[in-house]
């Protein structure tokens, strides 16, 4: 699928005069995903589910691109679509204004959150609560940190929502997707790479990580995966199939396979699943992609991740983008003025 739209405006790409993008149907699912969580009680008018539809839509394609200038150029297709197609709004009603965060987590349903001040305040004190319970995040929450917390949690709160994070080294991809992991109430779980660390380890990791998933009343678990884990890309064979499909081939013996389906047995049954082969073993494959979310934490520094992303699809095409740019002025002078702040500087 395609859309193309005509540049009328030269400045924002001189040599070409289209904006042309290519999109498959994992992307229209995602959108319409967001769509129907949309609920009477908080969607009252069309400027309501209009301003869902374009957060949607900008979380789909916007996180994907690299620099603000096409940021820039997607925002003003965007808003020269609608109002062609349903035209102006007055300054009041206008669903233009930025910023445009929706959460499940601010309220009983996913809704906007246009108070950022609130936000700031829930999400400061999940990370007290994170930091008394687990390894101490020191972390300063400004505004896109808390956007981007709110992607991630948007990602992995959709069905086999996977999330790829893209990010030079130290801008916060780990430290805010497991706040988004702790704040939506999931498991987080990292292998931890020694020097001997080989494939047959990876195959046990996931292996046991399988198990925990198909125990019942079993929470969901969040694998999350950095570039320096990957000492080798043929760790990849086993994570491509993960997120394509949710499963590994050829990762139990049928012994411990067959012991696995039995584990959920007794839940499909309540479930109206009937008791054969084939119903229970949809019903597990079905599970595993509802209980297992992965993201994958890269760097574009070099190629070695455009190199992986055309080895193995999956990378790009079975996971949400979300793109981590250098942070603002204000943002560095935030993180300045928490580290300092308890410093005694010499005026001299």
């Amino acid at each position: 699928m395609f859309f193309t739209r005509t540049i009328k405006n030269p400045q924002f790409s001189p040599s070409a005069k289209k904006f042309h993008y290519q999109f498959n149907f994992r992307e229209l699912a995602k959108i319409m995903s967001g769509m129907l969580r949309s609920v009477p009680q908080t969607y009252k008018t069309p400027n309501h589910i209009l301003r869902l539809w374009m957060h949607e839509v900008k979380r789909t394609f916007e996180d994907r691109f690299i620099n603000n200038e096409d940021m820039t150029l997607f925002r003003t297709i965007l808003k020269d679509s609608i109002s062609k197609t349903i035209g102006d709004f007055t300054e009041k009603d206008t669903p233009f204004t930025e910023p445009i965060i929706y959460t499940g987590f601010m309220s009983e349903f996913y809704s906007s959150t246009d108070d950022m001040s609130e936000l700031r305040r829930v999400m400061k004190d999940k990370l007290d609560e994170y930091n008394e319970l687990k390894a101490q995040m020191n972390l300063v929450l400004f505004d896109q940190a808390i956007e981007h917390v709110c992607r991630i949690t948007r990602i992995i709160d959709l069905p086999s929502g996977h999330a790829l994070l893209v990010g030079v080294g130290g801008s916060g991809k780990q430290s805010l997707a497991r706040l988004a992991t702790y704040i939506i109430g999931y498991e987080l779980e990292q292998m931890v790479v020694t020097q001997s660390f080989g494939m047959n380890d990876l195959r046990n990791f996931l292996s046991e990580m399988y198990r925990k998933i198909a125990k019942p009343n079993s929470s969901v678990r969040v694998y999350m995966i950095t570039d320096s884990q990957l000492k080798s890309d043929t760790f990849l064979i086993p994570i491509n199939d993960m997120l394509n499909s949710g499963w590994v081939s050829d990762l139990f013996p049928k012994e411990d396979f067959d012991a696995l389906v039995n584990l959920i047995r007794n839940e499909a049954k309540s479930n109206g699943v009937a008791d054969t082969i084939e119903s229970l073993l949809n019903y597990f494959y079905d599970r595993m992609k509802k209980q297992l979310k992965i993201i994958l934490c890269f760097s574009p520094v070099g190629e070695t991740m455009r190199v992986r992303a055309r080895k193995f699809p999956g990378i790009i095409n079975a996971t949400s983008i979300d793109w981590f740019h250098p942070w603002p002025r204000d943002a560095l002078i935030d993180v300045a003025h928490k580290f300092l702040q308890d410093t005694d500087l010499d005026s001299e």
